[in-house]
């Protein structure tokens, strides 16, 4: 049975192939402009098809850095959102477990009005990515009564993180949150050990803290920098490509195998079934 977790997963790793299928395709249009100058018999009638491989041949292909860097841009902000996507996953299974608002608890209740009143001080200058509706933030707010049935939480305040992507601060979140997750949980698993040569947890996770680290300074660097930053070449791209992915994979099934009451994977996904976050 699919996991509430999944969708968020599945968005990611879509993007993540389609960046990789791009740049591989902005590759071969380099090779192919070449190729072609050797494969069509100029002599004779100048069809349409000559006419277009000509204008394709003249033509100053973009230059790769610049086309690079946008995709690494954007495969990492793809990875942004599906962090904050599974923060908002664990705080509504969260909210269906109560029967009223008061049933979530002192310190969730704290955390949802502390993190509803950071987003409503932001009115002036608010965080595009997240699309905000102040309204609706302030209409949520008068529903949660400790003795309120029929409440509705502000569940994108919760994942308004700061720096999030270099992911110490999205594990500490959400074990605020209650689940609890540490590197070592994702240092454990074999994927991510054989990705860092290693098979010692504390050495995987080592190696991730520093990957993530690196991946959003490189991210900021060209997002501040503008396109010609060389930080990112082809070898860079497609492993910290597998680093984001296989991230994601082990977040998604940690998460997963903790709302079915499972042991966590380390080799392979596994069918999650239905039960509540612990």
């Amino acid at each position: 049975m699919a996991s509430p977790f999944d969708a968020s997963l599945a968005t990611l790793l879509a993007s993540i192939s389609e960046a990789q299928d791009i740049l591989g395709f902005i590759r071969d249009s380099f090779r192919v402009q070449t190729a072609l100058q050797k494969a069509i018999d100029w002599q004779g009638e100048q069809t349409y098809e000559k006419r277009l491989a000509t204008e394709f041949i003249k033509r100053e292909l973009p230059p790769l850095q610049v086309i690079r860097n946008g995709l690494y841009v954007i495969m990492v902000a793809a990875f942004e959102q599906f962090l904050r996507e599974t923060i908002i996953v664990i705080v509504n299974i969260r909210v269906s477990t109560a029967k009223r608002f008061g049933d979530l608890g002192d310190s969730f209740i704290k955390r949802h009005m502390d993190y509803s009143g950071r987003l409503l001080s932001m009115v002036h200058r608010p965080p595009a990515h997240l699309g905000l509706n102040y309204y609706d933030i302030c209409q949520r707010l008068g529903t949660c009564q400790q003795e309120s049935i029929d409440f509705k939480v502000n569940e994108v305040a919760f994942s308004n993180v700061k720096g999030i992507t270099e992911l110490n601060n999205f594990l500490e979140h959400v074990s605020d949150l209650g689940v609890k997750i540490q590197w070592d949980d994702l240092g454990r698993t074999e994927r991510l050990q054989g990705l860092f040569h290693t098979k010692r947890t504390c050495d995987a996770s080592k190696e991730l803290a520093s990957a993530f680290v690196k991946i959003t300074e490189k991210r900021n660097r060209i997002a501040h920098s503008g396109n010609t930053v060389s930080d990112v070449d082809d070898g860079i791209f497609l492993q910290d490509a597998k680093i984001i992915q296989l991230t994601a994979e082990v977040i998604t099934e940690h998460f997963s195998s903790k709302r079915s009451g499972e042991p966590k994977s380390t080799s392979h996904k596994r069918a999650p079934e239905k039960g509540s976050l612990r």
